[in-house]
């Protein structure tokens, strides 16, 4: 029995030993740097995170408003069938936005490599103010979905293309990309139709994204999603005005007689 009873103290020092053993790497990079991600695939798309923080543990979550983000807006476009994997990878801070994609911005679509990256971080994340556990899911996965399906709109289209986005996503802290357009219009603060259009992204972020958002609404509602996609065609020659019938200047006079 005396022998029976050491052997088993013996396990049991054995095994709490082998517990409280670090889980760091042992391996020598020498001047490599080493990062962990867990990597999931889901219907033929590729979900990346990092192994600890908040995107970690809200995985799950994340995975599935991707998964739900992809078929509301291809119901959104038309699209009854979308095939082409796409890679999605949660990084922990804006500083690795700009390492991996070069722009510090909250979500960032590469539809040429079918990749979609996305910051997601708490206040025990980061040294600034900041906390960002809403990433804009269905903006990017939109811009991946149209572009892939219709083609880039090009230079000509940033207004249509962000304003597709912004509109799909729906509202922005609770409020509607109308109700934001009210309030702008109202403090005469909306984006003039000339910078718009030829120099949208040094139009501030929250109005040209809601103020293009109301255009592309009243586009599709007003003409249908299929004239909407003849302009977007990268490979349209036509003006708006020869598509829709009256200039974009004109197109916003109604918007604003109707808000």
């Amino acid at each position: 029995m005396m022998k029976i009873s050491i052997y088993s103290s013996l396990a049991i020092l054995f095994l709490a030993g082998c517990q409280t053993e670090s889980p760091t790497p042992k391996t020598d990079y020498g001047d490599w740097a080493y990062e962990s991600t867990v990597v999931k695939t889901v219907d033929s798309h590729e979900f990346t995170f990092p192994t600890e923080g908040y995107a970690f543990e809200h995985r799950d979550e994340y995975v599935q408003q991707c998964v739900d983000a992809i078929a509301y807006n291809c119901k959104l476009l038309g699209i009854t069938e979308f095939t082409v994997p796409i890679k999605y990878r949660f990084v922990t801070s804006r500083d690795e936005m700009a390492r991996f994609t070069g722009i510090a911005a909250s979500g960032t679509t590469n539809s040429w490599t079918r990749t979609i990256h996305m910051a997601v971080f708490d206040s025990t994340e980061t040294t600034t103010d900041e906390v960002l556990t809403d990433p804009p899911i269905v903006h990017e996965t939109m811009h991946m979905i149209s572009q892939v399906a219709w083609g880039h709109p090009g230079q000509k289209g940033n207004w249509i293309n962000e304003g597709l986005a912004t509109y799909a996503a729906g509202t922005c802290s609770g409020w509607t990309p109308r109700e934001m357009y009210r309030f702008f219009m109202e403090n005469e603060m909306l984006a003039s139709v000339d910078s718009m259009i030829t120099d949208f992204y040094h139009v501030g972020e929250m109005v040209g994204y809601h103020q293009a958002a109301v255009w592309v609404e009243h586009m599709i509602s007003r003409y249908g999603l299929e004239t909407f996609q003849q302009y977007w065609n990268p490979q349209n020659t036509m003006s708006f005005d020869e598509i829709f019938g009256v200039s974009i200047a004109e197109m916003e006079t109604r918007i604003n007689e109707d808000i």
